[in-house]
């Protein structure tokens, strides 16, 4: 396809994930039931009732490892997760340490205790997501996709439940430990972290480049919440300035909402150097990557690019 002959709403549209077509509720049920029907969710002890898996949580002191999907359209990262990491014999032994959770984002009605579950828990981006919670379905650690990368978020979340269950009886070094922990993991609100931070005056070097690092996340976070108060040239705007003031967000925030404006923005302003770094932020998140949606979003960010650093 070439984006150069795209007007500009079919430009735009390439921009956005796919939500999928609105459907008859008969099809979104024979969708559901096709996905909930696969062959990965039959290979571990999957439950699909979110009261169910707090309860089994709480019954076998397990932390409970989450799984979100969609079968209203079509999701490439989805299916690439189930054949992939969730479909390895490694990932049948971790299994047994956790209860396993999954939501399904339907758009069935009327049938679905937490129809809205995934926005619930804080997750702004579609799916795929996955987490770990605590049986009372706190979320703890949010991990890559990946075997090893579950594992690694399963000893998170075990600590921090471990250090929060010592309360009052914690060390200073156990609540310094437990302000980290949960810093990483974007545990605490955006308005508590520089009074946290300031209880402890031997932060590391490494550890003071982590709060600062929290802190433009949660400035960031604030702007992309006001997106519908500023409007779509306001928004791009406003995260171009942060970008030239230094401010960009980690590598744990989904770069997609923040890096599309802005790209978008330094291509209409003819900004060659914000344009690229813009476009390299994309592809080192979204690069490897590939499918219909995702591909057509890369030609999209290669012309934005292009008409950047066109004269």
């Amino acid at each position: 396809m070439n984006t150069r002959l795209l007007p500009a709403a079919a430009l735009l549209a390439t921009l956005l994930p796919s939500q999928g077509q609105e459907r008859s509720q008969d099809e979104y049920k024979q969708m559901r039931a096709e996905t909930l029907a696969k062959e990965v969710f039959k290979k571990a002890p999957w439950l699909q009732d979110y009261d169910k898996a707090r309860e089994t949580a709480k019954q076998e002191g397990k932390l409970i490892f989450a799984y979100f999907t969609r079968s209203y359209a079509p999701c490439e990262r989805c299916s690439a997760l189930e054949s992939g990491p969730l479909s390895d014999a490694e990932f049948a032994k971790f299994a047994k340490c956790v209860v396993l959770f999954l939501h399904n984002t339907s758009r069935v009605q009327g049938d679905e205790a937490y129809p809205k579950l995934h926005r619930e828990k804080g997750f702004t981006s579609t799916p795929p997501t996955v987490c770990f919670m605590d049986a009372s379905g706190n979320v703890l650690t949010k991990p890559g996709h990946s075997v090893k990368s579950f594992l690694e978020g399963h000893a998170e979340a075990t600590a921090i439940v471990a250090l929060r269950a010592k309360g009052d009886k914690a060390t200073a070094a156990e609540q310094k430990q437990l302000f980290l922990s949960e810093l990483k993991c974007d545990l605490i609100p955006a308005a508590e972290i520089q009074p946290r931070s300031d209880r402890y005056a031997d932060l590391s070097a490494a550890e003071k480049e982590l709060v600062a690092s929290k802190l433009v996340d949660a400035e960031v976070r604030a702007v992309l919440d006001k997106g519908r108060e500023l409007g779509p040239e306001k928004l791009r705007a406003t995260l171009a300035e942060l970008v030239k003031a230094g401010k960009t967000p980690s590598e744990t925030m989904s770069g997609w909402w923040f890096w599309r404006p802005v790209l978008q923005h330094a291509s209409e302003h003819k900004d060659a150097a914000l344009a690229q770094k813009a476009y390299d932020e994309l592809m080192k998140r979204y690069g490897m990557e590939t499918g219909a949606r995702i591909d057509s979003s890369k030609q999209a960010w290669q012309k934005l690019l292009e008409d950047a650093k066109a004269r």
